[in-house]
């Protein structure tokens, strides 16, 4: 029954009256059905397997949208660590130390080990020279390192700048065992620009979260 309503009551009136339009109490998940406020019950009867499913694929949606959001925290988390660290992209350059002159054969420490294999992140050496006087740094990618069966560290001596020199030289990088000294793991078939792996299986090549490697010309053979 359709009636008059003092003024002063009409705020109190709209929130029960019957007639007052509606929207569905899914529509934050898609319903877009508006209906009198008397419908209510028989519309939330009719579309129950609607609402379900517009429910569960909101879930769906939420639940993909937490897992980028925890994903981006935990890459920024890991790249706050680096940064602490003193380990960014831009000052990669920087990191790790040249014991030998810098020219090769060269030493070169990585450090903070199982943070970068964590993070997923590359580390890069400081320059050096070969005996042509090629600017050479050596990448390291230490994302299998420790996290299998059969672990390997994925590596490739880059050559820094375009260069003329002519021929074809090959180099031997050698990942120290760092507890005896024996058993170095090593390959003298490396050419510049291009990766290679290196086997670690279980030799302490890592100790206190540092790996050495040795790049050298490769010996000739006569």
């Amino acid at each position: 029954e359709v009636g008059t309503v003092p003024r002063e009551d009409m705020e109190a009136h709209r929130k029960k009256c019957p007639l007052e339009m509606i929207q569905c109490e899914y529509h934050n998940v898609g319903c877009k059905v508006r209906m009198a406020r008397k419908d209510k019950s028989s519309h939330d009867e009719e579309m129950i397997k609607h609402h379900l499913s517009l429910t569960r694929k909101d879930a769906i949606q939420t639940k993909e949208q937490l897992q980028s959001a925890i994903s981006t925290i935990s890459k920024l988390e890991g790249q706050l660590n680096l940064s602490q660290c003193g380990i960014t992209t831009a000052n990669a350059q920087s990191i790790g130390s040249i014991t030998e002159a810098p020219k090769v054969p060269v030493i070169l420490k990585v450090t903070n080990v199982m943070l970068l294999r964590n993070v997923k992140q590359s580390w890069v050496s400081p320059i050096f020279l070969d005996e042509q006087m090629r600017k050479l740094c050596l990448h390291v990618n230490v994302a299998d390192y420790e996290a299998r069966e059969n672990p390997y560290l994925s590596v490739c001596l880059c050559e820094a700048n375009d260069s003329d020199v002519a021929g074809k030289t090959t180099f031997e990088i050698k990942l120290l065992n760092q507890v005896a000294n024996e058993d170095h793991c090593k390959r003298n078939d490396v050419c510049l620009n291009s990766s290679i792996f290196l086997f670690v299986g279980n030799h302490q090549y890592l100790k206190d979260d540092c790996l050495y490697f040795v790049v050298s010309h490769a010996p000739q053979i006569k």
